[in-house]
């Protein structure tokens, strides 16, 4: 291509509508596919919440009170598909699927617009290949095709708008209603999701190393209003809209999530900081490939002797000397790079909390952004300082188109939840919740369906959670209910056995025991589980019901009046006790005790029963 060619090429390149349009393209081409996809795993969480609440626009004020999954306070997703049943009358996979890939389309072109403010037009070229770099990362596949992540698309669509009202503000002529923009699309952002408080860090990153003229004062300023407007938004928060939930928050990370949780001590939090810092320099890099979940026993996370620890501390160091030469010669990209990369990933680098799954490849959703563009940096410095020609933009375009074939056979994993178990799975064997997670969906599937070959799958996938984790109770008792609906009472009572013996406090294991063997005609083995039960839960109407109907059956009558005229004797206020009462004396053509045994039973609790339904 002779100079003059490559002016005009270079030039149209430039156009910000040709750089929209191939940006559309290249998000048409990857997601366009998705419109036929089903929902996926915890695609339930969006779907079970606005099942039925969302009829007329009074009702998406109802959606403030509602919880995302008992996990974070998330409204601004959940009005999101509000609107999409409002206008298309129910929710609908395709419909969803479009609106994911519209809004990824937003980010693209609200990030680029970003990087043209901050940069200006000296590498507007540079920015673009970052950007499709972006677009095609097969790390943000999972983001995208993923319904329920609309959160992390939300978040990071208001996080660059705010900030670019920001920016804009300390650019350009400092207008009130800038800064203003910018704090209520930073409000947005974090009612989506709070990792949208990395832009906050961005922002403040950029006036502190960036703002020549008056930057302490500036940086100042920006501090307070950061603290002012985190304060309302926690005291708002924290103080009325969660205190009025519909189901109360509960963010406690489990071990078999992060054994982390378990013990959070400062020099454990170090450790596993630099390990994370590598994971997840591997997914930005790619040299580990995406997965539905890691978890406990995927990664090593607390180990101070592995490659991964090692590794962490010198990228970390590469890290900060290179912020320090860029930030020496005003080097402005490679500065808000590493700002950016640092302010928007350290919430999860399982330092300030343990996070679930250890990693996740949409933690670094947003930090992906910055990674993308100091990648394509990289390229042109190295090979600027070398002196090898003018081919880094090749050497982009090359990695662009790999990583845009991989993307699109990853997004096929997401069909449903089969494609992406069954993808991703066999890779998974050593992950105890990736293999829980297989377990329940192929059981939930399995009694939608009735094939015995989900309820196969669904045992499969659980013995393979407990052989990782013997000493769990969930997957024990899931791989019980899964041999009982297959009718192998003997594998049954083995593991529910085991899940009995791995938490002494556990009333359910016994009571399944109980009524495989109440199942199996086996009455007298049935009550001694029943009763070992019911000294772990005393006030467990089912298993009162269940030892008197044992009694009974067994035409053991006084046992059966005695065992419930006991509880009365303890607890007067046991309703489960007059109702056994009531139906015994029912049973026996004794109407008038039956009635008083029923009426003093609803006074305890007990549900009026009609009628009809006495027999």
């Amino acid at each position: 291509m002779n100079d003059k060619r490559k002016v005009v090429y270079t030039n149209v390149l430039h156009h910000n509508g040709l750089q929209w349009l191939i940006l559309f393209i290249v998000v048409f081409a990857l997601y366009s596919k998705t419109l036929s996809f089903d929902y996926n795993l915890d695609d339930y969480i969006i779907t079970d919440s606005l099942d039925g609440k969302v009829n007329s626009l009074s009702d998406l004020l109802s959606l403030f009170k509602l919880s995302y999954n008992q996990a974070d306070y998330r409204p601004i997703v959940f009005i999101s598909f509000g609107i999409e049943r409002l206008i298309f009358g129910s929710l609908n996979p395709a419909v969803s699927h479009g609106v994911n890939a519209c809004l990824y389309f937003l980010i693209c072109i609200s990030a680029l617009k970003l990087f043209n403010i901050l940069f200006k037009q000296e590498h507007r070229l540079l920015l673009l290949f970052g950007i499709l770099l972006f677009c095609v990362h097969p790390i943000n596949t999972e983001a995208v095709v993923s319904i329920k992540c609309r959160d992390n698309l939300l978040s990071m669509l208001f996080g660059l708008t705010s900030t670019i009202f920001f920016i804009k503000y300390f650019e350009e002529k400092k207008r009130a209603y800038y800064l203003i923009t910018a704090i209520v699309f930073s409000i947005i952002a974090l009612l989506s999701k709070k990792d949208a408080l990395g832009f906050w860090v961005f922002s403040f990153g950029y006036i502190l190393f960036l703002k020549r003229d008056r930057k302490v004062f500036y940086a100042v300023i920006v501090g307070i209003v950061f603290i002012i407007v985190g304060s309302i938004y926690s005291y708002v928060v924290d103080h009325t809209l969660t205190k009025n939930l519909s189901e109360p928050l509960l963010t406690q990370v489990t071990f078999t999530e992060n054994p982390l949780a378990t013990n959070f001590t400062f020099s454990n939090r170090l450790v596993a900081s630099f390990n994370t810092f590598y994971y997840y320099f591997t997914k930005l890099t790619y040299t580990s490939s995406a997965k539905y979940y890691y978890g406990y026993q995927y990664y090593d996370v607390l180990t101070a002797k592995s490659i991964s620890f090692f590794i962490g501390i010198l990228l970390f160091i590469v890290l900060f000397v290179a912020f320090v030469y860029a930030f020496i010669k005003q080097n402005r990209i490679v500065v808000l790079c590493i700002i950016g990369l640092a302010g928007t990933s350290i919430y999860a680098l399982n330092f300030f909390l343990p996070v679930a799954g250890i990693i996740a490849d949409r933690y670094i959703f947003i930090a992906n952004l910055f990674f993308c563009l100091l990648i394509v940096y990289t390229f042109r410095f190295v090979f600027d300082y070398l002196k090898i020609g003018n081919y880094h933009f090749h050497i982009t375009a090359s990695v662009i188109v790999v990583f845009s074939i991989i993307s699109f056979i990853r997004i096929d994993a997401w069909k449903n939840f089969r494609t992406l178990i069954d993808t991703d799975a066999p890779k998974l064997y050593n992950s105890y919740e990736a293999m829980r997670i297989a377990a329940s969906e192929y059981y939930d599937e399995y009694k939608l369906t009735e094939k015995p070959a989900d309820l196969e799958q669904a045992i499969m996938y659980a013995e393979k959670a407990n052989t990782i984790y013997p000493g769990n109770v969930l997957v024990y008792l899931l791989s019980g209910k899964f041999y009982f609906n297959k009718g192998d009472y003997n594998n049954a009572i083995q593991r529910f056995k085991i899940a009995a013996h791995n938490n002494d406090t556990l009333s359910e294991a016994l009571i399944l025991i109980g009524d495989i063997y109440y199942a199996s005609k086996n009455s007298d083995s049935a009550l001694i589980f029943y009763k070992k039960a019911l000294t772990i839960a005393p006030t467990n109407s089912e298993l009162i019901n269940n030892i008197s109907t044992v009694y009974y059956e067994q035409g053991n009558k006084e046992a059966s009046l005695e065992f419930n005229y006991d509880l009365i004797a303890k607890d007067s206020t046991t309703f489960a006790a007059y109702e056994n009462l009531g139906y015994y004396y029912l049973a026996e053509k004794d109407t008038i005790k039956a009635q008083y045994y029923f009426k003093q039973g609803e006074r305890f609790g007990l549900k009026p029963i009609p009628i009809n339904q006495r027999n």
